[in-house]
């Protein structure tokens, strides 16, 4: 292998990376994750969480998978502490523990989803419903912030979640 394709091969992406950082899904993680392997996943009920470290600089990662909305990766760089606070006692830091984390980091790095038909988009329901579950009384408008919705599209899905998953949601928009 020449020179180049070996320091290709080295190289990592950690460094470009800010301390809590949103990647697309695609070609964009496939060259995050190209060095990144998997050394726990938190489980049920935080199916979205992971904890990564580089092969190539050893850099940590926490990283939640945000595939219902905006297709994307939130990670958080982790000390070696914290790491080890993971795989030893699996006492994992409060970060992205709920999945309205995720919908928030996405947020607050421009990634704003559009369905195509939000009202049958059965992840966009499923999502709303288990941030409902988290967070009983989330408001309308909330909902409607995180899902990138307007108020009236945001409060008839909510009521269609609240008959169908029986969760708690504020409708009233008085």
């Amino acid at each position: 292998m020449n020179t180049d394709k070996a320091h290709k091969a080295q190289s990592c992406m950690c460094g470009q990376l800010s301390d809590t950082a949103v990647v697309d899904m695609g070609k964009e993680s496939d060259k995050v994750f190209a060095t990144l392997g998997q050394l726990r996943v938190r489980g049920e009920p935080y199916w979205w969480l992971a904890a990564y470290q580089c092969s190539v600089c050893g850099q940590a990662w926490l990283m939640g998978q945000e595939s219902r909305q905006n297709d994307v990766y939130c990670l958080y760089r982790l000390d070696r502490d914290a790491l080890q606070e993971i795989l030893t006692n699996n006492h994992w830091p409060p970060v992205f523990e709920r999945y309205e984390d995720l919908l928030r980091a996405g947020l607050e790095a421009g990634k704003q989803a559009r369905f195509f038909d939000p009202m049958n988009a059965k992840s966009l329901r499923w999502t709303m419903a288990d941030v409902a579950k988290a967070r009983p009384g989330i408001t309308v408008a909330e909902l409607s912030e995180l899902f990138n919705l307007d108020a009236e599209l945001a409060e008839e899905i909510a009521r269609k979640v609240v008959a169908e998953e029986h969760v708690r949601i504020d409708v009233d928009r008085r």
